[in-house]
């Protein structure tokens, strides 16, 4: 019979989620943060990349993301927010110059 050498910590998590066409998310995001104040936000849906689309559309949703964490970043700084955006086939290249979070540490 196993035992757990390592004692099980528990720590509760406040998790609010809202559902939002992609190409709202930018008009409804500040409202939300004001409502909840989060340490972390996760912006996600669906998106995609098309090769055969020209002038700097070729990815679905990716603008919708990168806008909003661009609306974000106007009232909530890298310090006070992690902000985790995106989706299966996102400009992440772009989400990261908009003001997305690199890299989370959680411990």
């Amino acid at each position: 019979k196993s035992k757990n050498i390592c004692p099980t910590i528990e720590k509760t998590v406040p998790v609010f989620s809202y559902r939002y066409k992609e190409s709202e998310f930018k008009d409804n995001v500040i409202s939300l943060i004001k409502k909840h104040n989060p340490k972390v936000l996760v912006i996600t849906g669906h998106d995609a990349y098309y090769i055969k689309r020209k002038n700097n559309e070729n990815y679905k949703n990716s603008k919708y993301f990168v806008e909003t964490v661009k609306e974000v970043r106007k009232v909530k700084n890298q310090n006070d927010l992690a902000i985790v955006a995106g989706a299966c086939g996102s400009d992440f290249i772009s989400l990261i110059k908009a003001g997305s979070t690199k890299y989370l540490l959680f411990l």
